[in-house]
């Protein structure tokens, strides 16, 4: 990869970061008593132009979906390098994959749950699906995915193949990209992520007492930690875990995730774990001059508050408590 190319582009990057919500920002957003006197104190910020066309507070999913698609519409012309930007919007196409899947599967319209980005035509992958005349291969690797996760379904009659069907593609495809775009960073960075994925498929094993075959099954290829070594973890308690992983890069997220040595609240912590990582992983790209690092760093972070601004906006909704908000909140990275 020339780093070279990305010299503007990481200048202009960098005037952009100027406009994320620092953690102080985020906190006075926690203090408001209401949804609507959270939505105005936002409104000194860069979504105000979007806060401005709500119809009421309760539309905030809109404010989120605007801005999104506007930071990526903004990077991916910015980008000397597409795949870096292929490679983050592949999250979105899977989630339209599960969601028009289960569409043809309930036999009903789920269009409201799609994420505008990324590029799949929805409309022609779930007439692919639907028409039981077609020949089974497209040229559409994505419709492919997808008709495998449908028929696995048809087969087994249970949902949950669905996404575990589709997680391993997503995977597959987050590390064929990183592959493809010669960055050494991603596919460190994927595998630690998958390695991570499996922990809480582990854990998720774990409190359903599910079987070796199922756990095995549900288990993504293509990370650092050999899959053999989580059969030995299932049905253990949860001190295993800490004790197992010690030897790889995501030990300490490990670590972090079960400290509490609580059950209930140990699928939480391991979320957040998964967030803490990432931001860690993009938090190095602010000692960086330029580079795809830093374009990488302002979406992922840009994600991470939106994500942020959901929790909080939808804890003031259902008015839920500071402490509940400050418990889900993930690292801001300014």
């Amino acid at each position: 990869m020339d780093r070279e190319k990305f010299i503007q582009a990481s200048a202009s990057t960098r005037v952009y970061e100027k406009n994320l919500l620092t953690k102080t920002q985020l906190e006075r957003l926690m203090d408001q008593e209401s949804l609507h006197q959270t939505l105005s104190s936002l409104s000194d910020t860069i979504y105000n132009e979007s806060i401005q066309k709500m119809g009421r507070d309760e539309d905030y999913e809109y404010m989120l979906s605007k801005e999104l698609k506007r930071v990526y519409d903004l990077m991916e012309k910015l980008s000397p390098d597409h795949y870096l930007i292929q490679y983050l919007k592949e999250q979105y196409i899977f989630h339209n994959i599960k969601v028009i899947v289960k569409e043809v599967i309930l036999d009903e319209d789920l269009s409201h749950a799609y994420i505008d980005l990324g590029g799949l035509d929805t409309v022609e992958l779930k007439k692919y699906l639907k028409d039981d005349n077609k020949k089974r291969i497209s040229d559409n690797i994505y419709f492919n995915f997808a008709q495998k996760a449908l028929d696995l379904y048809q087969k087994t009659k249970d949902p949950q193949i669905i996404d575990v069907s589709l997680d391993k593609d997503y995977f597959n495809r987050l590390l064929a990209i990183a592959k493809e775009d010669d960055w050494d960073f991603l596919e460190k960075f994927t595998k630690e992520k998958i390695d991570l994925i499996n922990i809480k498929t582990l854990f998720r094993a774990n409190r359903q007492e599910a079987s070796k075959e199922t756990l095995d099954q549900a288990l993504i290829a293509g990370g650092n930690i050999a899959l053999k070594e989580f059969d030995g973890i299932l049905n253990e308690d949860l001190s295993k875990y800490k004790e197992s992983f010690t030897s790889y890069a995501i030990s300490k997220y490990i670590a972090r995730a079960f400290e509490r040595n609580n059950p209930k609240a140990a699928m939480l912590d391991l979320e957040k774990a998964i967030d803490d990582h990432q931001m860690d992983t993009i938090k190095k790209a602010k000692t960086i001059t330029y580079g795809p690092e830093v374009i990488f760093a302002y979406i992922v972070a840009k994600e991470t508050e939106i994500k942020n601004l959901r929790i909080i906006l939808t804890s003031k909704l259902n008015s839920l408590s500071r402490d509940f908000i400050k418990e889900r909140l993930r690292e801001s990275y300014v």
